[in-house]
């Protein structure tokens, strides 16, 4: 109790005006305080009206993983800290040191600052312990001392991630330092020459290193250090396993449309790929945030699949109804219409009927008996048309309708598919070549 009795008394007779008695005190302090405690909490400062600046960089080792679900990632590398320190003038032999000498001092007997990683996840406790030793060297110029900390750290930050354009995303993540119990005005953080070092860093499998920035402000009268990444997913293993199987069972949807209604399987073959989409959708869901912005387009994109499967299974059993329906219902006359747009019959008549006048401009009519022949003989010919309609009005049966509506959803399946496919991965494959 003897120390803090000491540190009470030194405190409040303290005088509030700058000068020696007040330095002398504070050194006083020091020496008593070393010997009765194991840390130190006063900024070892001459002037105490100044600020103590903290230089800082930030070496990365390696990038444990980045949790897209939960939005963290855990990082471990070292936080180098350095500044100049005005106590060790009087508490240690400066003989020892020589000139522009190094000594190393356990960090539990000197001063260091209380930093803190401001979006950790998993802890609240300042960064570095006594385990990791602080280098002091002494400057020739004056009677301060530079110090180095360099603690290791794993540390594990909060990232909102952006998942629009998984699997080919790239997330950018931040790591804010603070000096958690000292003002701007007493503590300010700086950078080193080189804020990042990544000459150490080890690659990672699923994500690589882009780019590293840096930022120092003052914000609420507090001072900050910001490390950014950009890191980018390694996308090979997502399309092998995910995009091309998607892209090939959407493709094979459309072709149930082809199979023999009298094979049987049709509505089953549907219902696998409508399950199969299900299952994709969930597989793919188990990657990315359960949050509703930004949302992933391959996760739209699987969702329109997976309508359109459901769709697909409507139409086939429709069709189906329309294959065995009874023979003595008549088709209806506008279905015999749509079944002649699909088919082109109508198509061939005018494509045939052109042929036709065009063939007749170019023959050159040498009499006039020639001339009412080829008029009588266009003028008998709409009458033909009308027969070939009742023909084919005859031969449309319910088998046939389905036949020619199967080829209509058919193409229509495949295209819109292929349409969907270009507009959702098409940004996809272009944000990747970025």
């Amino acid at each position: 109790m003897y120390w803090k009795v000491v540190f009470v008394v030194i405190i409040v007779c303290l005088p509030s005006s700058d000068g020696v008695d007040t330095w002398e005190d504070l050194k006083l302090f020091y020496s008593s305080y070393q010997s009765n405690t194991e840390g130190f909490s006063i900024i070892p400062i001459a002037n105490l009206n100044l600020t103590m600046n903290i230089w800082m960089d930030m070496e990365l080792y390696s990038l444990g993983d980045f949790d897209s679900v939960n939005g963290q990632i855990k990082i471990a590398g070292a936080l180098s800290m350095s500044w100049t320190d005005d106590i060790p003038d009087f508490l240690l032999n400066r003989s020892l040191f020589g000139v522009e000498n190094s000594y190393l001092w356990p960090s539990d007997k000197i001063w260091t600052p209380d930093i803190v990683l401001l979006n950790a996840v998993d802890t609240t406790e300042k960064l570095g312990s006594s385990t990791y030793m602080v280098r002091i060297t002494a400057k020739s110029s004056s009677k301060s001392f530079t110090v180095l900390w360099k603690p290791r750290v794993v540390v594990r930050a909060s990232c909102s991630p952006d998942v629009t354009y998984f699997p080919f995303d790239r997330q950018i993540c931040s790591f804010t330092y603070t000096p958690w119990n000292y003002l701007a005005s007493e503590v300010t953080l700086g950078f080193n020459v080189f804020p990042w070092d990544i000459s150490s860093y080890a690659e990672n499998g699923a994500w690589a290193l882009i780019e590293t920035k840096t930022e120092s402000y003052i914000k609420n009268s507090r001072s900050y250090n910001k490390y950014t990444i950009t890191i980018e997913r390694r996308y090979m293993f997502y399309a092998f396993n995910i995009i091309i199987p998607t892209l090939l069972l959407s493709a094979v949807t459309g072709f149930v449309f082809i199979l023999p209604a009298e094979a049987g399987g049709r509505v089953g073959f549907s219902i696998t790929c409508f399950l199969t989409f299900a299952v994709l959708l969930q597989t793919f869901m188990g990657f990315i945030p359960e949050s509703s912005f930004p949302l992933s387009l391959m996760i739209v994109y699987l969702a329109l699949m997976m309508i359109c499967g459901a769709v697909i299974n409507i139409i086939v059993i429709l069709i189906l109804r329309l294959y065995y329906k009874q023979e003595g219902i008549q088709v209806p006359r506008w279905l015999i219409f749509f079944i002649r747009l699909v088919n082109c019959s109508v198509c061939k008549k005018c494509c045939k009927a052109c042929c036709k006048k065009k063939k007749k401009k170019r023959q050159k009519i040498s009499n006039r008996m020639e001339l009412m022949f080829i008029d009588d003989r266009y003028m008998y010919a709409p009458n033909d048309g009308d027969d070939g309609k009742g023909n084919d009005d005859h031969e449309i049966d319910w088998p046939y309708v389905g036949r020619m509506i199967d080829i209509f959803f058919f193409v229509a399946f495949l295209g819109g598919q292929a349409a969907l496919s270009m507009f959702f991965l098409l940004p996809l494959g272009l944000h990747a070549n970025n």
